[in-house]
């Protein structure tokens, strides 16, 4: 059987600051973002969640690097 420990949270504009830096410490794997930027992403998503104080998030939706898809092995455009 499945145990959930915590159900996904809404991020609410009092947790962004945590999310970020949640987000920029892991920016190798992701992206650097300043407030703004996360602002805006989270603005745009049609989801974006957090596990516990912030253990995770998850944001679902475009982000302004999707309008151009680049193969990296060819450098063509998809």
């Amino acid at each position: 059987m499945l145990v959930v420990a915590d159900e996904p949270i809404r991020i609410s504009t009092e947790i962004e600051e945590a999310v970020l830096t949640l987000n920029n410490a892991h920016a190798a794997e992701l992206s650097w973002l300043e407030s703004e930027q996360l602002r805006v992403l989270l603005k745009q998503a049609f989801y974006a969640r957090r596990i516990g104080d912030v253990d995770a998030f998850l944001r679902g939706g475009r982000s302004p690097h999707d309008e151009v898809n680049i193969t990296p092995d060819t450098g063509r455009i998809l």
